[in-house]
């Protein structure tokens, strides 16, 4: 539209700043909140499982709830951004507040008061990070900007999640606060989180809204939309590649403080990682010339193969390992995640063109928001319950804050062995699912060329023998049942 305000580069990096949170704040929960909840408060494993798993149920189911009270707020500030000026504060609050050990001899208290905050900070979370996702389309209808703009954001969140990866460790344990760690990990990354929302809401705008049409809120509708997204084939199979990818990310970032404290006996996790998180920002311009080549099937599995090459190297390091050749492991394994969690996210645009052909529908959110929905279910029902389930089973015991305390010879050889063979299990899961997946550069292709075909009001029955056969095999259903109403998908579902 000719009359758009033009995006200029401050409006970028005011944009792009938005992910600091998303992209850091992931990184150091992930690493620290379940450590810090058996060290530092003492919960025993199942408890700091149940905290973390109502989190991250409360956190998908709150999505959609925000998403729709974000399409109809109305204030003088817009119905998006003004949650950016609302949440400021509370970012700040909540992060801090997940950090404090609360003093009580009762398990259950504790449980109860971390779950409570965890909650609130999921809350805030969505408040902020759900509008913002939905602020790129507001700024601006051009193609090429919108791609700038999500380019900005990657910067930012990838840049968010190194410093935190890096620094996190760094500041928790640095020799001057080892008594107070978590409060300044709390204290400075919670205003480095909170306030950079200030100049997103400065830098940004989105479209003025026409008032909405009265339209209540319904989430079992919203989750039966997302049920329906199994008929296609092909997602099925991707969902299944991004949820073991993406579990053993999990799974990994959980267990590494417990593998760098018992089994190499150091603190050495802000090096570990400045390797793995380094070598996952560098491989990024490999796995897009692979993809672009051979497939993001392709490339999904060599970085598994890379990946699942790393975790079985990590078995051999020890307390006498070198940090050089810590270090270089890590970055094995970090060259490896780098392909399987960014490939899941780059193949959905093809899903969406499957769907497609198959419904006539362009359901681009719907798919977005069930990846994000079975994601944060898989995470807190599955991964972390499993690593709760399983630090119990061989017999871990929490700390309470006392670095004196030791684990039994046994518990720390299990421990080795579990931070090698979880992971290990989604990757080779994820492998083999990948080798049913189907859209290549030249399926693809075929499947472009249909639809532009049908988009032009193309005959189905002049449709070629083998388009037909790869439509019936990237969709699952009869060519015949393909392009379709919604409704006549229905029937035949």
């Amino acid at each position: 539209m000719n009359d758009e305000r033009p995006v200029k580069i401050r409006n970028l990096i005011a944009y792009g700043a938005g992910d600091i949170f998303g992209g850091g704040a992931f990184v150091l929960i992930s690493m620290f909140y379940f450590f810090f909840l058996t060290e530092e408060v003492g919960l025993t494993p199942l408890l700091a499982g149940l905290v973390i798993g109502a989190g991250k149920v409360w956190d998908a189911l709150s999505d959609p709830i925000m998403g729709h009270l974000s399409d109809h707020t109305r204030s003088r500030y817009g119905r998006r951004r003004v949650f950016f000026l609302i949440a400021i504060a509370p970012i700040a609050l909540s992060f801090y507040l997940l950090w404090i050990p609360i003093g009580s001899d009762h398990l259950w208290v504790q449980a109860g008061y971390y779950s409570a905050i965890y909650i609130v900070f999921n809350t805030v979370f969505t408040m902020v990070m759900v509008p913002y996702s939905a602020l790129n389309a507001e700024m601006s209808s051009d193609y090429r900007v919108r791609t700038r703009l999500t380019a900005a954001r990657t910067l930012f969140s990838q840049g968010s999640s190194a410093l935190a990866a890096v620094l996190g460790p760094a500041i928790r344990n640095a020799p001057d606060t080892t008594e107070r760690g978590y409060f300044w990990l709390s204290i400075v990354f919670g205003a480095l989180y909170a306030l950079p929302w200030l100049f997103v809401f400065v830098g940004t705008w989105e479209r003025a809204s026409e008032p909405a049409r009265a339209q209540r809120f319904n989430l079992a509708r919203i989750l039966k939309s997302s049920l329906e997204l199994v008929h296609n084939r092909s997602f099925r199979i991707h969902i299944l590649m991004y949820i073991c990818a993406y579990t053993a990310m999990d799974v990994l970032l959980i267990l590494v403080q417990y593998y760098v404290r018992w089994n190499l006996g150091r603190e050495v996790l802000s090096e570990a990682m400045a390797g793995l998180v380094g070598a996952q920002l560098v491989t990024i311009p490999l796995y897009v010339w692979i993809a672009n080549r051979w497939g993001k099937g392709a490339a999904f599995r060599l970085g598994l193969a890379v990946f699942g090459l790393g975790m079985a190297a990590s078995y051999v390091l020890n307390a006498t390992s070198t940090t050089a050749e810590i270090v270089a492991i890590c970055a094995i394994i970090g060259a490896g995640m780098s392909a399987a969690v960014m490939m899941p996210w780059a193949i959905l645009p093809s899903i969406i063109d499957v769907d497609e052909v198959m419904t006539t529908r362009v359901r681009s959110g719907v798919y977005a928001g069930a990846m994000t929905l079975i994601r944060k279910l898989v995470q807190g029902l599955v991964a972390t319950q499993a690593i709760a389930i399983a630090l119990t089973a061989i017999g871990y015991v929490e700390s309470a804050g006392n670095s004196a305390h030791s684990q039994s010879p046994e518990t720390i050889a299990h421990l080795k062995l579990l931070f090698f063979a979880m992971p290990s299990l989604f990757i080779v899961l994820g492998f083999v699912i990948s080798l049913r997946f189907r859209i290549t550069p030249e399926t693809h292709a075929i499947l472009v060329e249909e639809l532009d075909r049908l988009r032009a009001g193309g005959d189905k029955q002049s449709a070629g023998t083998n388009t037909r056969r790869i439509l019936e095999q990237l969709t699952g259903r009869s060519y015949d049942d393909l392009y379709v109403s919604p409704d006549s998908a229905r029937r035949n579902w």
